[in-house]
């Protein structure tokens, strides 16, 4: 199985299971960071640039922790704790 990752095409073994978690992690703190950026807007109108960057990032981690859950369903409750996030999986 492949995914695709930008540009990268990545199969899917135990190196780049560990990159999907980096990646995940990495999305994460990404998130936090502009969200954060956009309460400080307050009641303000808030950048649009930044609101459409977290929900493509949001999107992202969406799918990769979906195949996560795929491949490793260990790593990805294992992720899901230690990140403090929620999962919803696409609606079939």
């Amino acid at each position: 199985m492949h995914v695709y990752v930008g540009a990268l095409r990545l199969t899917l073994n135990y190196i780049s299971l560990l990159c999907i978690c980096f990646l995940v992690a990495w999305s994460t703190v990404k998130i936090r960071s502009f969200q954060d950026i956009i309460e400080s807007f307050g009641a303000k109108k808030k950048p649009r640039l930044i609101r459409v960057g977290v929900k493509e990032l949001i999107q992202k981690r969406k799918k990769w922790l979906g195949c996560l859950r795929r491949e490793d369903y260990k790593r990805f409750e294992w992720i899901i704790e230690v990140l403090g996030i929620l999962y919803k999986p696409f609606a079939p």
